[in-house]
């Protein structure tokens, strides 16, 4: 069933018009940056005040990559 499916059904049927096509993707993209956060001044998640000193605003950033370097003394 599932292959039959693959096989004979697509997004776009292929006597769409460019226009057709073009509003499709735009709807679509419309949808992705709804889902996607944009905003910079995002919440920051509280630390432990010994922390809130090596990060910058003070917080973790929802979204942000931290990364520590250790070196062997």
């Amino acid at each position: 069933m599932i292959e039959h499916m693959f096989e004979t059904w697509s997004m776009t049927p292929a006597s769409a018009t460019l226009q057709e096509r073009s509003d499709q993707i735009q709807e679509l993209q419309g949808r992705i940056r709804s889902m996607q956060a944009t905003r910079l001044d995002t919440r920051l998640i509280p630390t432990h005040p010994a922390l809130a000193e090596l990060l910058p605003g003070g917080g973790l950033k929802q979204g942000a990559m931290y990364s520590l370097e250790t070196t062997a003394d």
